[in-house]
């Protein structure tokens, strides 16, 4: 399992776990939900966490199509309310992978 994060812009950051099944891209993002909320627990503000963790079973066609996903599977995730997790699985229409939904 290979693991890089990078920030996007803003407050959205981008984590990439290759190699990993669903159990484990569960666990790496619970603990980093509970990493990030126990490093700022004595700050002035509560802080939050909302993640959308995105499957890949086939590779996208490219970055974009990539991104664009993640970002519709956060939009989803903020809807939920803060603090929250949403996992889902990636289909790129111009590779048509075989369907399998992961969301909770």
């Amino acid at each position: 399992m290979h693991a890089a994060a990078a920030r996007l812009g803003g407050d959205e950051f981008a984590l990439l776990i290759a190699g990993a099944d669903r159990a484990t891209a569960e666990s790496v993002v619970e603990k980093t939900r509970r990493g990030i909320q126990e490093a700022f627990k004595d700050g002035p503000a509560a802080v939050t966490c909302s993640i959308g963790c995105m499957a890949f079973q086939t590779p996208p066609s490219d970055a974009a199509a990539a991104i664009h996903s993640a970002g519709l599977l956060m939009l989803r995730v903020k809807r939920q309310g803060k603090n929250a997790i949403v996992f889902d699985t990636f289909h790129d229409p111009v590779r048509v992978p075989v369907p399998r939904v992961c969301a909770n």
